[in-house]
């Protein structure tokens, strides 16, 4: 069974055995206005940063990728840990392939010769990292996926996935005193995702 330590431990409930983690009982059972300017779940925002960078409603935007680079980086979260927890476990590398992988589809991995369990090379003007080849028919053409969180000792050089990633910050996480909008000690500015376009090449060791 499970071990409950803290009833009154839920995100937006107490733990009940009955119901689910994530219930919002304040807002749905006791009628508690969420903590946006109009007390109810919104998408518009009036804000002065939001309005100057027209992004008072969510929008779609063109793609901040360089198109000298042909692959879109992704980077899905990973089977075989919870981030980074576990992901240098003995028993759960043996789950897998025990080293970082570069997911590739198989057309353009046949475009640059790469086999499956290739080491190669992800780069672009930013930076590289490497790792092995795993060919997947799964995975898009023109995109290359690494499951995120690999520890960077674990790559060569410790120059892990973020190394060909600009990591640019959106001027909306800054903007603040705004109903939710609030600095507080879990505030975690978001990169703007996937936005990185990078090219793939096998090492010849």
């Amino acid at each position: 069974g499970f071990l409950v330590l803290n009833e009154k431990a839920g995100l937006t409930s107490p733990l009940y055995s009955s119901r689910p983690y994530r219930e919002f009982e304040r807002q749905f059972y006791l009628a508690r206005p969420y903590d946006t300017v109009s007390g109810r779940q919104q998408f518009y925002i009036d804000h002065e940063v939001f309005q100057r960078l027209g992004a008072t409603l969510p929008t779609a935007r063109e793609s901040l990728a360089q198109a000298k680079y042909p692959l879109q980086l992704y980077s899905p979260h990973t089977r075989w840990g919870i981030h980074s927890t576990w992901r240098s476990n003995k028993y759960m590398l043996r789950q897998q392939r025990g080293v970082p992988t570069a997911w590739m589809n198989p057309e353009e991995a046949r475009r640059r010769r790469i086999t499956d369990g290739d080491r190669v090379r992800v780069y672009s003007d930013i930076g590289e990292f490497q790792a092995m080849a795993k060919i997947a028919p799964g995975v898009r053409p023109g995109t290359l996926m690494t499951d995120h969180a690999w520890e960077p000792q674990q790559f060569r050089g410790r120059k892990g996935l973020n190394a060909p990633i600009a990591g640019l910050l959106s001027p909306l996480e800054l903007a603040g005193k705004w109903g939710h909008l609030q600095f507080g000690a879990v505030w975690d500015g978001n990169q703007l995702a996937h936005e990185t376009t990078v090219d793939v090449e096998k090492v010849n060791a």
